[in-house]
């Protein structure tokens, strides 16, 4: 028996379920269902996107659950080379896809994200990282298309019933963050390829919006404040420039090193001295700054979440209401 298979994604992990009607209804394979009127054998029945067997299913769910990015990626190598025919490979590639970017193979997670993508187009999970690297690999058609395509599911994408308000806000401001900073990424390399300058370039400050869009979903998004740190630098906003080139280095990480050479360079040739160490003053005052937006960013989540939950207290107590009402009218 064939099952058809419903996907829900609780961040960024699989969740996989069989409709009701299927689970209670009389097993095909006792009846013979699958074959009559059809004369079709079940086991070479058509492909159908989003259905499989239930050993197919119980395949799935074992890669999937397993926690280790090397053993899933065996695992689903194994599935789709057992399964190349099943209804349910675009999910195998999907869980691929987010095992490797774990590992840091962009190349293998772009490859996967595309074959997942092709029979479930609204990934949101896979097109906002894939904005993400192709940004940086210098595709920006690729970059735009996946971020603007992201950020669009998300816009119309409904609340999940088993996320809760705060959940569901946080994923999704994790995803907007990567898709902003793709879109300002690209609006960089334009520039910069151009060679544009200046606070007045439209270029630059739809680059510096994106990355500060970026910044306010996730206040600890490393590139954004490294990428907005040269926007700023371009357009001659060297005290802007030097406070998000602080921000990044206090993140740490190589590329807190690479903003650190960056910010002393600046430091030293705007405050015409030879000495760089006041700058750390600077990244100490942008790590209290890092702190301050982490606390209210948790402060909205909280806020939407109380929202969230008020209004379902009030749409509860009008159900109560109705009822009380059809009991003594």
């Amino acid at each position: 028996m064939r099952h058809t298979l419903m996907i829900l994604l609780i961040g960024g992990v699989l969740v996989l379920t069989v409709p009701a009607q299927e689970q209670q209804s009389p097993s095909n394979s006792d009846s013979g269902a699958d074959s009559i009127g059809t004369g079709a054998d079940p086991e070479t029945q058509p492909r159908i996107i989003g259905q499989g067997t239930q050993e197919e299913l119980d395949a799935l769910t074992a890669v999937e659950t397993l926690q280790d990015s090397a053993q899933q990626i065996a695992a689903g190598k194994v599935f789709l080379e057992t399964y190349p025919e099943s209804g349910i490979t675009a999910y195998v590639h999907y869980v691929l896809s987010t095992a490797y970017r774990r590992q840091n193979d962009i190349e293998n997670f772009l490859k996967h994200g595309e074959e997942a993508l092709k029979e479930l187009p609204d990934l949101p999970q896979i097109l906002a990282y894939q904005a993400f690297f192709n940004s940086e690999r210098k595709q920006p058609l690729k970059a735009r298309r996946a971020a603007l395509r992201a950020l669009e599911i998300l816009e119309d994408m409904t609340k999940p019933d088993y996320l809760s308000a705060r959940e569901w806000a946080a994923q999704k401001m994790s995803l907007v963050a990567e898709s902003k900073y793709a879109l300002g990424r690209i609006y960089l390399a334009e520039a910069t390829r151009k060679n544009l300058a200046g606070a007045e370039d439209p270029t630059l400050q739809t680059s510096i919006g994106h990355f500060l869009d970026s910044i306010a979903a996730n206040p600890e998004h490393q590139f954004s404040a490294y990428r907005i740190a040269e926007a700023y630098q371009r357009q001659k906003d060297y005290e802007a420039s030097m406070r998000a080139y602080a921000r990044s280095v206090a993140m740490g990480g190589p590329i807190g090193q690479m903003a650190k050479e960056r910010l002393n360079t600046i430091y030293k040739a705007v405050r015409k001295t030879k000495s760089a160490s006041p700058a750390n003053l600077m990244v100490s005052e942008q790590s209290a700054k890092i702190i301050a937006d982490k606390a209210a960013k948790e402060i909205a989540l909280d806020q939407i979440q109380a929202e969230a939950e008020a209004a379902a207290a009030e749409a509860a107590s009008e159900i109560d209401e109705g009822l009380l009402g059809e009991v003594f009218p």
